[in-house]
């Protein structure tokens, strides 16, 4: 069957787990509070406003807000790249490579038109001005998934 953390395993580790920002991943990913998405957003916010300020992205329309549903979304739903089998990368010529199809991630990467109409813009609008910023969203969204899974894997082993 398919690997699955009981309630018991997340309510266990979650007291253990230091940083706020891992605990209020799990309980929006794993557990699936979602009455704690509020402060995880807003968490995601904060590190998105530290990191990117000095470029001034545009918040109209509450575009950051649209950005962060879309890479969480994406985080939660996307399955293992078939490419590399969520390996990350390939071997090639007896090297390894950073897989192309996943950037590296190990996990299927949503399309741009689908990244577009969830972030309910124009795909050329969004092909020059947001998909670099969405990366960086993503980025910053999959890097709290990986460290809330570091952090939820050495409480449950």
């Amino acid at each position: 069957g398919k690997p699955a953390y009981t309630q018991e395993d997340i309510s266990g580790a979650l007291g253990f787990l230091k940083l706020e920002r891992h605990r209020l991943w799990i309980h929006v990913a794993y557990a699936h509070h979602l009455d704690f998405y509020r402060d995880l957003k807003h968490l995601i916010l904060t590190d998105i406003v530290n990191k990117y300020s000095h470029e001034q992205w545009d918040n109209r329309s509450r575009m950051l807000s649209k950005l962060i549903d879309a890479a969480v979304l994406e985080t939660l739903s996307s399955p293992v790249c078939l490419t590399c089998n969520g390996q990350r990368s390939l071997l090639v010529d007896s090297r390894a490579v950073t897989c192309d199809s996943c950037n590296g991630s190990g996990l299927d990467r949503k399309s741009d038109y689908w990244r577009a109409r969830m972030c309910e813009i124009h795909r050329e609008l969004w092909k020059r001005h947001w998909r670099e910023r969405y990366s960086h969203v993503l980025d910053i969204v999959r890097g709290l998934d990986y460290g809330a899974k570091q952090a939820f894997a050495s409480r449950l082993t």
